[in-house]
């Protein structure tokens, strides 16, 4: 799973900010696809805070999937307001 997050980082696609307001819509909507593709556009932020944080400690698989899991619950928070 560790790996298919990577190789999903490493080919994101950079969504503007217009897209990413409109998966977010669509998402809160209950569209499971505009969720996924918003989850996709952002695992290369996710990628990025967990190399950043791995140590020790806490290994980079840890940290990468606690990072896609607040990805997930932000799409739900997000305030569109």
């Amino acid at each position: 799973m560790i790996a298919a997050l990577t190789t999903l980082a490493s080919t994101a696609i950079i969504l503007s900010k217009d897209a990413q307001r409109a998966l977010v819509e669509a998402s809160q909507a209950g569209d499971a696809q505009a969720l996924t593709e918003l989850i996709q556009s952002n695992s290369r932020l996710a990628h990025k805070v967990a190399k950043r944080y791995a140590n020790g400690s806490i290994s980079f698989d840890d940290l990468l999937s606690v990072c896609t899991e607040a990805i997930i619950y932000a799409a739900g928070k997000y305030d569109l307001t």
